[in-house]
């Protein structure tokens, strides 16, 4: 693995420990609000995270073969992540859908308040 990305990715686990750290250590629970220290430090160790992702994606070579692999598995999981973030609004749309089939006066007055 390319020691860039490599350091990239432990860059990440150390600032998300810091945060958790800092999260439940050095702020408010109630406000969420910085209890200790200034809230700039935490803006600069996140530009450093970022910046090192944006430096490793940058110094990759690009392979647009491997953006391209026909995984089976991959496209499997992307369609039930697709199918698991539209469930609810489905589920949502069809339960007013049926309301409103029941009773037709709703949609009217539902356009009359607007």
């Amino acid at each position: 693995m390319n020691l860039l990305i490599l350091t990239s990715i432990i860059l990440s686990v150390i600032l998300g420990v810091g945060r958790m750290v800092d999260l439940a250590l050095f702020t408010d629970a109630e406000t969420g609000l910085c209890v200790v220290g200034s809230v700039w430090l935490r803006y600069a160790a996140l530009a450093v995270a970022i910046l090192l992702a944006v430096a490793a994606g940058r110094a990759a070579k690009p392979e647009a073969r491997k953006l391209c692999s026909p995984c089976k598995p991959s496209g499997v999981m992307a369609v039930l992540g697709a199918g698991f973030m539209a469930a609810p609004f489905v589920a949502k749309h069809r339960e007013r859908y049926r309301e409103l089939k029941r009773c037709p006066h709703k949609l009217e007055k539902s356009y009359k308040q607007k």
